[in-house]
This record gives structure tokens, C-alpha cells and sequence, in this order.
């Protein structure tokens, strides 16, 4: 099950009513998240990209650990970073705006996987790197996804 809700009211706004005219609002639980199965999570999605798109070339980037949401909260409050942040039932998600990406970064840990798991790439040769407990994904591959969710298939025209 997907879940998702903006912690920004304005943008919580934009998703509930990006979800009325796509006739979806029973999607909306009493706490304001947006609760659905893998069947409608790429029309909720889509909303939910439509308003990101909105506020600024962006990326993702979440923390493996409440210590470091806090850290990361901190990093981006005491520097002035423009910021996002999308609550899910498991994690917050941080969207961040792209031209900042050199500015997110504090501390010198290394991952815990040290290599994109999808183009092999390691951390050390790359800008940004986001892990999980079992994969990790480099700038490059998240750029490439996030074309490629925004193309037109050729045959749609």
C-alpha cells in the first residue's frame, strides 16, 4: 500500500484537489494522507509530480534513520535551503531543488552500499547517491527515471 501527504498545506491542498478532478478524493484518509493500492499509485503519482514539478527542478532524498531525518532537517533549516517534505507511513521524503544539490550535503559516511545499483557507478565517482537498506541509486539513474516518466510513448500520438 502507497501512502503519501505533503507536511506543506498548500501543496497537501494541490494533491486533494488534483485527486477531485481525477475523481480519486476516496483516496483521502481522515489524516489527510493519500492511501492507495499499485493499481492507482501511477495516477496518484503523476498528480503528486504535477505539484512538485511546480516548485523547482527537483530530487528526492530521504534518510535511512530518524537521527538522520533530524540531521538533515536541521542541515536544511539552519542553512536557509529550500525544501519540501513529503510524509509516507515509513519515512519522510525530502524534495529538494536540483540547483542546490551541492548545498545538501554534510557529513563524510560512507553508504552502507557503496555502488548504484542500477548502472554499477560508485559512490565516491558521483554527486549525489541516496541508499536504502538494499539498493542505492546514483543522480544520473534517478535523472534518467524521472525522463522517462515524462516522455510520450511514440505510439500515443
Amino acid at each position: 500500500m502507497h501512502a503519501i501527504r505533503f507536511r506543506n498545506p498548500e501543496l497537501q491542498s494541490q494533491l486533494v484537489a488534483g485527486l477531485e478532478q481525477a475523481g480519486l478524493t476516496r483516496l483521502v484518509a481522515p489524516d489527510g494522507f493519500v492511501e492507495c493500492d499499485d493499481d492507482l499509485w501511477g495516477e496518484v503519482n503523476s498528480i503528486a509530480h504535477r505539484i512538485r514539478d511546480r516548485c523547482f527542478r527537483w530530487y528526492f532524498s530521504w534518510c535511512d534513520n530518524p537521527q538522520h531525518e533530524r540531521d538533515l532537517m536541521e542541515h536544511l533549516r539552519s542553512n536557509g535551503l529550500r525544501h519540501e517534505i513529503e510524509e509516507r507511513r515509513d519515512r519522510l521524503v525530502f524534495l529538494l531543488p536540483k540547483e542546490d544539490e551541492a548545498k545538501h550535503f554534510f557529513g563524510d559516511e560512507a553508504p552502507s552500499i557503496e555502488a548504484c545499483s542500477f548502472c554499477g557507478k560508485k559512490w565516491t565517482d558521483i554527486k549525489r547517491f541516496v541508499t536504502s537498506e538494499t539498493a542505492a541509486i546514483c543522480d544520473e539513474c534517478i535523472d534518467s527515471l524521472h525522463r522517462d516518466m515524462h516522455e510520450v510513448p511514440k505510439d500515443a500520438t
